[in-house]
């Protein structure tokens, strides 16, 4: 019964009006390099913009705070967040322009921390709508000749998007908004299940990847009992939809299709 093709495991298609990956926000993620068929374009369409960039950090070199980690029992200490977004300086130690809002005054750690990631409050209401849709399914090229070369650039984003969620979140624990911080853990759960049906082995990684950023908060306001019972309740039903075993099967299989796909390739072109 094992396929292995990857024709054989490909998700099956959905309504394009019901589908979060057709959805504006989330075609700019990957709309510069394929269609909304999947198939790569050749040049590729500066036209393009790609809009979901909820980005913590300044650029990929600079450091910022440190989150807490629930596997080890930490909290996060939103001090070192707060002195990165009011004291903006290069790996040289010389300051550069503030890309993030502050106050002109300190406030607490958790509402500078908010007041900074406020810049994307347009994005993420925009990312948050898109989420009501009923179905996920990226356009792929799963008939591409060389599976190594499908491309999945929506990947990025979305963890990238799960790391912003993560500090946000804490930050309104933090300052008292368990509302909103329910939310946003939410709206995390949902950005992990986006990529579920697709049969590669990274796909299932960076889900892990994202439910781990999202399990922080979930953590923090457990342990300071900030959440409340119809929180938790909806917090726990929310975990209960992921299955990351069998979720693993799928994509192993992927795998498997991919490299056999993979060797062909090889075999008749010598590449």
């Amino acid at each position: 019964g094992e396929k292995f093709d990857l024709a054989g495991i490909t998700p099956p298609t959905v309504p394009d009006e019901q589908n979060f990956a057709l959805t504006p926000i989330m075609f700019g993620t990957y709309g510069s390099m394929s269609d909304k068929t999947g198939h790569e374009i050749t040049p590729r369409n500066t036209n393009i913009v790609d809009r979901l960039h909820l980005e913590i950090f300044r650029d990929k070199d600079s450091v910022g705070g440190t989150n807490g980690l629930w596997a080890k029992g930490t909290l996060t200490d939103l001090r070192g967040w707060q002195n990165y977004y009011r004291t903006p300086t290069n790996a040289d130690g010389r300051a550069i322009t503030n890309e993030f809002p502050t106050s002109p005054q300190p406030q607490s750690p958790a509402q500078d921390v908010l007041l900074a990631l406020s810049k994307y409050d347009s994005t993420l209401e925009e990312l948050r709508q898109a989420s009501q849709m009923p179905y996920s399914r990226f356009p792929m090229e799963y008939d591409k000749e060389d599976p190594a070369a499908i491309l999945l650039p929506h990947l990025a984003r979305l963890k990238q998007s799960a790391m912003f969620l993560q500090l946000r979140a804490i930050a309104e624990l933090q300052n008292e908004q368990s509302d909103q911080a329910a939310a946003d853990t939410k709206l995390a759960c949902y950005l992990i299940d986006a990529p579920r049906a697709e049969p590669f082995l990274i796909s299932h990684l960076v889900r892990i990847a994202m439910s781990s950023f999202m399990l922080q908060p979930i953590y923090e306001g457990l342990a300071q009992h900030k959440w409340s019972d119809a929180q938790l309740a909806a917090l726990d039903a929310d975990l209960a939809k992921f299955y990351f075993l069998s979720d693993y099967q799928k994509s192993i299989r992927g795998e498997a299709a991919g490299t056999a796909k993979m060797i062909d390739y090889i075999r008749h072109t010598r590449k």
